[in-house]
């Protein structure tokens, strides 16, 4: 339930996790004294799937487009 990759197109790789409740996806990277929260999604509603992660092809660069399952069936997808 876990995914690694340059989400938000920064340059710099975060590690995509759920939150303890699953509420929300904490992506993660290093930092100086370790690990430091650098953003997060809220679902509203818990997560009911694994990650899936496809990449984008968008000229020069590539993007990564992103999909999970919430409990209240939600399908939700962001790219």
């Amino acid at each position: 339930m876990a995914s690694a990759g340059d989400f938000d197109g920064d340059g710099n790789v975060e590690l995509l996790v759920p939150s303890r409740d699953r509420q929300s996806l904490a992506a993660l990277r290093r930092s100086e004294d370790g690990v430091a929260e650098v953003w997060q999604l809220s679902l509203g509603s818990p997560l009911a799937t694994n990650l899936a992660t496809v990449e984008i092809p968008d000229g020069a660069e590539n993007r990564i487009g992103l999909g999970v399952v919430t409990t209240d069936g939600q399908l939700l997808i962001w790219q």
